[in-house]
């Protein structure tokens, strides 16, 4: 752990991903939030690296910054109209999981019944509540 909040203990994350769509000539970097896009030169198409820090607050003993990232590519994806493929991650500049199918994501999909109501109330939690539920449902 690099450095130190206020709270706790912060990680620098750092993950490398694929583009479907080129950044636009000029753009050096987007921020969204607290997380930062910057362009990087590729042999085999667009490439990019998100940037952004885990925090930890209060006494919180586990994480999933890389699947964090993860959401945050998916989200992009669809914000940017670009398809986003994970490639590799770093954890205070120490190599993470390359990509790699989940096993659990091979199975067939069944309906949830009610899903409109479970989105309804998933997006109603305070952001912090959210996060949380992020990185809760990742760390099995």
């Amino acid at each position: 752990m690099v450095v130190k909040s206020g709270q706790g203990p912060v990680l620098k994350i750092s993950v490398r991903f694929s583009s479907s769509r080129k950044f636009p000539d000029g753009v050096d970097e987007i921020r969204v939030g607290p997380y930062l896009l910057k362009p990087i030169p590729s042999a085999d198409g667009e490439e990019a690296i998100l940037d952004f820090n885990d925090e930890w607050e209060d006494v919180r003993k586990a994480a999933n910054p890389i699947q964090e990232a993860r959401f945050m590519l998916s989200w992009l994806a669809v914000a940017l109209e670009s398809r986003l493929m994970y490639k590799v991650g770093e954890i205070n500049r120490a190599p993470s999981l390359t990509a790699g199918q989940l096993q659990r994501f091979l199975k067939p999909l069944n309906p949830v019944p009610d899903m409109q109501q479970l989105l309804d109330r998933f997006l109603g939690l305070p952001e912090k509540l959210l996060r949380t539920c992020e990185r809760a449902s990742c760390t099995t």
